[in-house]
């Protein structure tokens, strides 16, 4: 759980300082990680309505099934 409130704090950061942050879905592990980015994004416009962050999800399939 540690992980995941840390991998919260720092996007929350990012967002706040005006980054850009894009996240590519293409499994479970980049939908964890698109996941916290939502999370963060939606923090950091709760502390500040007028935060300049965005965030881009972009969906990819690969037609690779295991």
């Amino acid at each position: 759980m540690r992980y995941l409130e840390t991998t919260i704090q720092t996007l929350q950061k990012l967002f706040k300082e005006g980054w850009v942050v894009q996240c590519g879905l293409s499994g479970k592990d980049s939908l964890c990680v698109a996941h916290c980015a939502v999370e963060a994004l939606k923090g950091a416009l709760e502390d500040d309505i007028n935060c300049m962050g965005r965030l881009h999800l972009v969906t990819t399939n690969t037609t690779l099934d295991n």
